[in-house]
């Protein structure tokens, strides 16, 4: 075990200076876990890795019997995806992927090595580490673009190498001599990936962020390369195996990771666009949104999966994770409470999921499930906030409880607040208790078309203090709740979803009131936004010495643009009165 009382990472650095040190300390790291390079007989190691299957046989038959099950799968998906392929053209990528179904089951079998053959030797790992890698630069060929794959290869070289350098560690000699060239041949090979990634970049016309990212990370691992190679020349040999071998396996595993992710994600771009997938409303509409989503998911898994890697390479991953768990595990005292701070942790994390399950749900709600059922106008909207107030209820509620708190006086406190709530802030619970009013006895919907003194518009939102009102001049007005509870308000569609429009008109004395009433109707029935159920209908409505008052009664269920028709059938009707010589009382 290596010496304690100082971080490893800390204790590092000094390696550079004291050799004797070095060969202690590194043996320590090499003993922690980062690698196993020592004079280990070829002879040796395989009589281990037969002894291992003669114990474990039944795993290698489960593991072999799920390669088969999934080529299987994946072959029988390859003729699926010819078909849509010819009629999908967006679906080349994923079909890159089924196009070679033994080589993406292998990787995809192979990743599960770690969990399926616990303990196993070394040689059993150098070994699927070939398997893994071979297949993924054959799938990666017809993924990426020809001018990196030379990229792909090099990296293969290197492992095999690299394996071959392990193979000769009992000659010490030449063990060195092929680290000492395959340093220098990494920063060479370091200095031709960026002029590579570069002419690709220049070839697409912009720098993007992966683009940057990885010219940034090219100059990195040169630099690691070099600093290896010349620890190594100077003598300091463990510590420089450890930071090559380290650099070279971690970018072993960025390929083998990226090939994997490459794949799920051609799966997953397949699934999106094949039944039954495929025929909810909820893929057709947000298909491209779900596809983003799951390859960023994607690239943040691998990402943990490949810093998890490069700890542990570093013999780093133990001493961080039993500090994590030290300071998770560290009291605060706030007052006369005392938190403990993973326990803060957790009703963070408790609230998070929450609010992701919450908006989940909702989105499955809102694109799936309403446009397949018949709801009343408003109801979709009171059971998506309903759900939401009651998802983060019982997530706070849960954090809560793993915040260590007792229920039980946590209720004797609310109630104390409310108290004090009832007295300071008067006018937002009002306003609070106003809004589940509104969402659970729907006297006002969203979508509604109502009319509060002067003000005229639509619902637009019902929210916890306020709702959003939008005029009919584009401008939004924040309503508080309770004003809308405790104001007379007038709602336009709240039974129906239409808004009757009156135009009055007034004719001088002596004119044929039948033929005003029947240009009334003419002009009501040559609009199409005019229902012709209720029909239109035109009525005398005062008569005087002054004149004749007519009225036109008509309704729409364009409720919001009843303005608009109001006005097309005012001057439908100016024109009629025009056309028949009707004068307009002034």
């Amino acid at each position: 075990m290596a010496p304690s009382g100082r971080p490893r990472a800390i204790r590092l650095v000094g390696l550079l200076f004291d050799e004797s040190r070095a060969e202690l300390e590194i043996d320590a790291f090499l003993d922690g876990g980062a690698l196993v390079v020592g004079n280990v007989d070829g002879t040796r190691q395989v009589d281990e890795l037969v002894k291992y299957v003669d114990q474990d046989k039944g795993r290698f038959l489960l593991h072999a019997l799920f390669f088969v099950l999934l080529t299987a799968a994946l072959w029988w998906a390859r003729r699926v995806m010819d078909k849509r392929t010819s009629e999908e053209p967006a679906l080349q990528h994923a079909s890159a992927v089924f196009a070679v179904p033994i080589q993406t089951a292998l990787v995809l079998t192979l990743l599960l090595s770690g969990w399926m053959y616990p303990q196993a030797p070394r040689l059993l790992f150098a070994i699927i580490g070939a398997g893994a890698l071979v297949p993924t630069a054959l799938i990666l060929r017809k993924l990426v673009s020809q001018r990196l794959f030379p990229l792909v290869i090099g990296l293969v070289l290197f492992y095999f190498v690299d394996q071959l350098r392990i193979v000769t560690s009992p000659h010490q000699l030449l063990s060195r001599l092929l680290f000492l060239v395959e340093m220098l041949a990494g920063a060479l090979f370091g200095f031709r990936a960026l002029g590579i990634v570069r002419s690709v970049a220049s070839n697409a016309g912009k720098m993007g962020r992966a683009i940057k990212f990885a010219l940034f990370a090219i100059r990195v691992a040169i630099g690691i390369f070099l600093v290896a190679f010349l620890l190594n020349f100077i003598g300091y040999n463990r510590l420089s195996r450890l930071i090559g071998y380290t650099l070279l396996t971690s970018a072993y595993l960025a390929l083998v990771l990226y090939g994997t992710i490459r794949i799920v994600d051609g799966i997953v771009l397949s699934a999106l666009n094949v039944p039954p997938l495929a025929r909810l409303s909820l893929v057709k509409r947000n298909r491209a949104f779900l596809y983003d989503r799951t390859w960023r998911l994607l690239i943040w898994i691998g990402v943990a999966l490949w810093i998890i890697f490069l700890l542990d390479s570093l013999a780093l991953r133990a001493p961080l994770f039993q500090d994590l768990k030290t300071l998770a595990a560290t009291t605060v005292a706030l007052g006369s409470h005392r938190f403990v701070v993973g326990d803060v942790l957790l009703f963070g994390v408790a609230i998070w999921i929450a609010v992701i399950t919450s908006r989940i749900c909702r989105f499955v709600l809102e694109e799936e499930v309403y446009p397949r059922v018949h709801l009343a106008p408003g109801l979709h909207y009171t059971i998506s906030k309903t759900l939401h107030y009651a998802i983060l209820i019982i997530g706070f509620f849960a954090g809560v409880g793993l915040l260590g708190f007792d229920l039980s006086k946590l209720t004797i406190l609310a109630g104390a607040f409310s108290v004090g709530l009832g007295f300071g802030l008067q006018n937002i619970i009002n306003n609070f208790v106003s809004g589940l009013i509104l969402l659970f006895e729907h006297p006002i919907k969203v979508g509604d078309v109502i009319q509060l003194d002067t003000t005229e518009g639509v619902v637009e939102q019902i929210g916890i203090r306020a709702s959003v009102i939008r005029t009919v001049n584009g401008s939004e007005i924040i309503m508080p709740n309770a004003k809308l509870i405790s104001d007379p308000v007038t709602n336009w569609t709240f039974s129906r979803r239409q808004r009757i429009i009156v135009i009055s008109i007034s004719v001088v004395p002596g004119t044929d009131g039948q033929k005003v009433i029947e240009i009334l109707k003419s002009a009501a029935a040559s609009n199409t936004s005019v229902l012709k159920d209720p029909a239109p209908h035109a009525l005398l409505v005062d008569f005087t010495g002054g004149g004749l008052r007519f009225e036109l009664r008509a309704r729409t269920n364009q409720f919001e643009d009843w303005s608009v028709i109001r006005s097309e059938l005012a001057l439908a009707i100016n024109s009629a009165l025009i056309g028949q010589n009707i004068a307009i009382k002034q």
